[in-house]
Protein backbone atom coordinates (compact mmCIF):
# COMPACT_ATOMS: atom_id res chain seq x y z
CA UNK A 1 0.00 0.00 0.00
CA UNK A 2 1.38 3.34 -1.00
CA UNK A 3 2.16 5.77 1.81
CA UNK A 4 1.24 9.42 1.48
CA UNK A 5 3.19 11.55 3.91
CA UNK A 6 1.34 13.88 6.22
CA UNK A 7 2.26 16.12 9.11
CA UNK A 8 3.34 14.13 12.16
CA UNK A 9 3.51 10.76 10.41
CA UNK A 10 6.97 10.22 11.93
CA UNK A 11 8.64 8.80 8.85
CA UNK A 12 11.34 11.47 8.84
CA UNK A 13 10.85 12.23 5.16
CA UNK A 14 9.93 15.81 4.31
CA UNK A 15 8.64 14.79 0.90
CA UNK A 16 4.92 14.21 0.54
CA UNK A 17 5.26 10.99 -1.43
CA UNK A 18 3.94 10.27 -4.90
CA UNK A 19 0.42 9.59 -6.11
CA UNK A 20 -0.30 7.58 -9.26
CA UNK A 21 -3.16 9.47 -10.88
CA UNK A 22 -4.64 9.10 -14.34
CA UNK A 23 -5.60 12.16 -16.36
CA UNK A 24 -9.33 12.08 -17.08
CA UNK A 25 -9.33 15.10 -19.41
CA UNK A 26 -8.84 12.85 -22.41
CA UNK A 27 -12.04 11.02 -21.43
CA UNK A 28 -14.29 14.07 -21.33
CA UNK A 29 -17.12 14.54 -23.79
CA UNK A 30 -15.56 17.56 -25.48
CA UNK A 31 -18.89 18.85 -26.75
CA UNK A 32 -20.17 19.02 -23.16
CA UNK A 33 -17.46 21.39 -21.90
CA UNK A 34 -18.88 24.85 -21.37
CA UNK A 35 -17.23 27.72 -19.53
CA UNK A 36 -19.36 30.60 -18.29
CA UNK A 37 -18.04 34.19 -18.09
CA UNK A 38 -15.03 33.48 -20.32
CA UNK A 39 -13.65 36.59 -21.98
CA UNK A 40 -12.94 34.77 -25.25
CA UNK A 41 -15.62 32.30 -26.32
CA UNK A 42 -14.31 28.72 -26.38
CA UNK A 43 -11.14 29.45 -24.41
CA UNK A 44 -12.40 27.57 -21.35
CA UNK A 45 -12.69 24.35 -23.33
CA UNK A 46 -9.11 24.85 -24.49
CA UNK A 47 -7.63 24.72 -20.97
CA UNK A 48 -9.14 21.29 -20.30
CA UNK A 49 -6.54 19.73 -22.56
CA UNK A 50 -4.24 16.75 -21.96
CA UNK A 51 -1.71 16.90 -19.15
CA UNK A 52 1.31 17.14 -21.46
CA UNK A 53 -0.05 20.42 -22.86
CA UNK A 54 -0.57 22.05 -19.45
CA UNK A 55 2.38 24.43 -19.99
CA UNK A 56 1.21 25.57 -23.42
CA UNK A 57 -0.02 29.03 -24.36
CA UNK A 58 -3.73 28.29 -23.88
CA UNK A 59 -5.62 30.26 -21.22
CA UNK A 60 -9.06 31.41 -20.19
CA UNK A 61 -9.69 34.65 -18.29
CA UNK A 62 -12.88 35.89 -16.68
CA UNK A 63 -14.84 38.60 -18.42
CA UNK A 64 -16.05 40.29 -15.22
CA UNK A 65 -16.23 39.83 -11.45
CA UNK A 66 -13.32 37.38 -11.25
CA UNK A 67 -15.43 34.23 -11.69
CA UNK A 68 -15.48 31.25 -14.03
CA UNK A 69 -17.79 28.21 -14.09
CA UNK A 70 -16.91 25.02 -15.96
CA UNK A 71 -19.53 22.35 -16.75
CA UNK A 72 -18.56 19.04 -18.38
CA UNK A 73 -19.47 15.37 -18.70
CA UNK A 74 -17.38 12.20 -18.96
CA UNK A 75 -17.61 9.45 -21.57
CA UNK A 76 -18.35 6.97 -18.81
CA UNK A 77 -18.45 6.62 -15.03
CA UNK A 78 -15.29 7.82 -13.27
CA UNK A 79 -13.81 7.96 -9.79
CA UNK A 80 -12.48 11.47 -9.26
CA UNK A 81 -9.42 11.62 -7.01
CA UNK A 82 -7.97 15.06 -7.57
CA UNK A 83 -7.89 18.26 -9.58
CA UNK A 84 -5.12 20.48 -10.93
CA UNK A 85 -5.43 24.20 -11.53
CA UNK A 86 -2.50 25.89 -13.29
CA UNK A 87 -2.06 29.66 -13.61
CA UNK A 88 1.26 30.97 -14.90
CA UNK A 89 0.72 34.59 -13.84
CA UNK A 90 0.71 34.98 -10.06
CA UNK A 91 -1.20 38.27 -10.25
CA UNK A 92 -4.08 36.43 -11.96
CA UNK A 93 -4.03 33.36 -9.70
CA UNK A 94 -7.55 32.46 -8.56
CA UNK A 95 -8.10 31.88 -4.86
CA UNK A 96 -11.13 29.60 -4.48
CA UNK A 97 -12.13 26.44 -6.34
CA UNK A 98 -15.44 24.69 -5.67
CA UNK A 99 -16.42 21.29 -7.08
CA UNK A 100 -20.02 20.19 -7.70
CA UNK A 101 -20.46 16.47 -8.40
CA UNK A 102 -23.37 15.23 -10.54
CA UNK A 103 -25.52 18.35 -10.10
CA UNK A 104 -29.16 18.00 -11.18
CA UNK A 105 -28.50 20.62 -13.85
CA UNK A 106 -25.54 22.64 -15.05
CA UNK A 107 -24.32 25.13 -12.48
CA UNK A 108 -24.65 28.74 -13.60
CA UNK A 109 -24.61 32.17 -12.01
CA UNK A 110 -28.36 32.01 -11.50
CA UNK A 111 -28.38 28.88 -9.32
CA UNK A 112 -24.85 29.00 -7.91
CA UNK A 113 -25.83 30.44 -4.52
CA UNK A 114 -28.48 27.76 -3.95
CA UNK A 115 -26.24 24.72 -4.61
CA UNK A 116 -23.80 23.46 -1.97
CA UNK A 117 -20.39 22.47 -3.35
CA UNK A 118 -19.26 18.90 -2.81
CA UNK A 119 -15.81 20.18 -1.82
CA UNK A 120 -13.86 23.41 -2.02
CA UNK A 121 -10.22 24.43 -1.88
CA UNK A 122 -8.13 27.51 -1.23
CA UNK A 123 -5.68 27.43 -4.13
CA UNK A 124 -1.93 28.03 -4.13
CA UNK A 125 0.15 29.28 -7.04
CA UNK A 126 1.26 26.16 -8.94
CA UNK A 127 2.51 27.38 -12.36
CA UNK A 128 3.80 23.97 -13.50
CA UNK A 129 0.88 21.80 -12.38
CA UNK A 130 2.59 19.28 -10.13
CA UNK A 131 0.47 19.55 -6.96
CA UNK A 132 -3.03 18.07 -7.23
CA UNK A 133 -5.77 18.94 -4.75
CA UNK A 134 -7.11 15.64 -3.46
CA UNK A 135 -10.83 15.08 -3.01
CA UNK A 136 -12.48 12.88 -0.40
CA UNK A 137 -15.85 11.24 0.14
CA UNK A 138 -18.06 8.66 -1.52
CA UNK A 139 -19.64 11.33 -3.74
CA UNK A 140 -16.49 11.21 -5.91
CA UNK A 141 -16.64 7.43 -6.48
CA UNK A 142 -19.18 7.58 -9.31
CA UNK A 143 -18.99 10.77 -11.36
CA UNK A 144 -20.57 11.40 -14.73
CA UNK A 145 -20.99 15.19 -14.62
CA UNK A 146 -18.90 17.82 -12.85
CA UNK A 147 -19.12 21.57 -12.40
CA UNK A 148 -16.24 23.71 -11.14
CA UNK A 149 -16.52 27.30 -9.87
CA UNK A 150 -13.29 29.31 -9.68
CA UNK A 151 -13.23 32.78 -8.17
CA UNK A 152 -11.37 35.66 -6.50
CA UNK A 153 -7.73 36.70 -6.75
CA UNK A 154 -5.14 35.15 -4.45
CA UNK A 155 -2.26 37.60 -5.07
CA UNK A 156 -3.67 40.83 -6.53
CA UNK A 157 -0.90 43.16 -7.68
CA UNK A 158 1.82 40.50 -7.52
CA UNK A 159 4.90 40.83 -9.76
CA UNK A 160 4.81 38.18 -12.50
CA UNK A 161 8.18 36.47 -12.94
CA UNK A 162 9.32 33.06 -14.16
CA UNK A 163 11.36 30.51 -12.20
CA UNK A 164 14.53 32.46 -13.08
CA UNK A 165 13.15 35.70 -11.67
CA UNK A 166 12.68 37.28 -15.12
CA UNK A 167 9.52 39.26 -15.87
CA UNK A 168 6.86 37.39 -17.81
CA UNK A 169 5.52 38.99 -21.03
CA UNK A 170 2.80 41.56 -20.50
CA UNK A 171 -0.76 40.36 -21.02
CA UNK A 172 -3.50 41.91 -23.10
CA UNK A 173 -4.80 45.03 -21.34
CA UNK A 174 -8.35 43.75 -21.79
CA UNK A 175 -7.67 41.06 -19.20
CA UNK A 176 -7.30 43.74 -16.53
CA UNK A 177 -7.23 42.29 -13.02
CA UNK A 178 -9.42 39.28 -13.82
CA UNK A 179 -8.58 35.70 -12.90
CA UNK A 180 -6.87 33.40 -15.40
CA UNK A 181 -6.50 29.62 -15.76
CA UNK A 182 -3.97 28.00 -18.11
CA UNK A 183 -4.88 24.38 -17.37
CA UNK A 184 -7.66 22.62 -15.48
CA UNK A 185 -6.99 18.92 -14.98
CA UNK A 186 -9.27 16.19 -13.62
CA UNK A 187 -7.51 13.15 -12.16
CA UNK A 188 -8.69 9.70 -11.14
CA UNK A 189 -9.81 6.41 -12.67
CA UNK A 190 -12.83 4.72 -14.22
CA UNK A 191 -15.30 3.13 -11.80
CA UNK A 192 -17.93 1.92 -14.25
CA UNK A 193 -18.32 1.09 -17.92
CA UNK A 194 -15.29 2.23 -19.89
CA UNK A 195 -15.88 3.96 -23.20
CA UNK A 196 -12.71 6.04 -23.51
CA UNK A 197 -9.96 4.77 -21.17
CA UNK A 198 -7.61 7.19 -19.37
CA UNK A 199 -4.48 7.50 -21.48
CA UNK A 200 -1.66 8.24 -19.09
CA UNK A 201 -0.70 7.85 -15.45
CA UNK A 202 1.21 10.64 -13.73
CA UNK A 203 3.20 10.67 -10.54
CA UNK A 204 2.33 13.84 -8.68
CA UNK A 205 2.94 15.10 -5.17
CA UNK A 206 -0.15 16.12 -3.19
CA UNK A 207 -0.49 19.87 -2.65
CA UNK A 208 1.13 20.98 0.61
CA UNK A 209 -0.35 23.94 2.40
CA UNK A 210 -3.13 24.91 4.72
CA UNK A 211 -5.00 22.94 7.37
CA UNK A 212 -7.77 21.95 5.00
CA UNK A 213 -5.32 20.40 2.56
CA UNK A 214 -3.48 18.59 5.37
CA UNK A 215 -6.76 16.93 6.36
CA UNK A 216 -7.31 15.87 2.78
CA UNK A 217 -3.81 14.39 2.61
CA UNK A 218 -4.44 12.38 5.79
CA UNK A 219 -7.62 11.02 4.28
CA UNK A 220 -5.60 9.92 1.24
CA UNK A 221 -3.13 7.62 2.95
CA UNK A 222 -2.65 4.57 0.78
CA UNK A 223 -4.08 6.50 -2.16
CA UNK A 224 -3.23 4.99 -5.52
CA UNK A 225 -4.49 3.01 -8.48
Amino acid sequence: MQHVHSGGCGCGDDARGQLDLHSLNESLDRSSIHCLNERIVGSGRGVMTNYEARLGNQFVSSDADKELIFNCKFNGDVKLKGILCVTKYKSHQPKLLKIYINPASDVDFGNLASIKPTQQFVLQHDPTGVYPYLVRGIAFNSVTHISVHISELLHPGAVDVDDKGELLPELDEDIGNEIMVNFLGLLGSYSGSIRVPPKTAYELAPQPGDHQQTEITKQSRGFGL
